[in-house]
């Protein structure tokens, strides 16, 4: 009995949570919404080393793939990037020079409002790394429920 609650504790303890995915449904009403948005370019940056945020980027990078977005290349398409402190859930970024003249990419607020519709997306923002008519989707750990 001992070695059976054993056994449970430690599948607990060490149990991965399940990678963030987009069912097919999602990623049809995502592709839908950037489509128009040809040629957005666009940065997605993991969590160096983090398996399951590069699974959830795949995802993502196969819908905007396909709507033609720009910047995610061949390869991967994964930027990754160390951190002091690893960010949570998913943020998207504009070039703060773009925030603050007022000029947004037109993208920006779709894709926002999709991820946020999916309960995917954690924060918005603008950053002075993100280059002018640039998005940069930055993928940190799967929050915690």
């Amino acid at each position: 009995m001992r070695a059976l609650a054993f056994l449970f504790l430690a599948s607990v303890a060490f149990a991965q949570p399940s990678p963030r995915r987009l069912t097919d449904a999602q990623k049809q009403v995502l592709l839908d919404a950037v489509r128009p948005f040809k040629g957005q370019k666009i940065s997605i940056v993991c969590i160096l080393g983090d398996v399951e945020c590069r699974i959830f980027a795949r995802d993502l990078i196969d819908v905007l793939r396909k709507a033609e977005w720009t910047g995610i290349g061949t390869g991967s398409g994964i930027i990754e990037a160390a951190y002091n402190e690893d960010p949570i859930g998913a943020v998207l970024s504009v070039s703060r020079a773009d925030a603050t003249a007022g000029k947004l990419p037109p993208a920006a607020q779709p894709l926002m409002q999709t991820l946020r519709q999916f309960g995917l997306l954690t924060g918005a923002g603008n950053s002075d790394k993100v280059p002018p008519a640039t998005l940069e989707l930055r993928i940190g750990k799967k929050p915690v429920p």
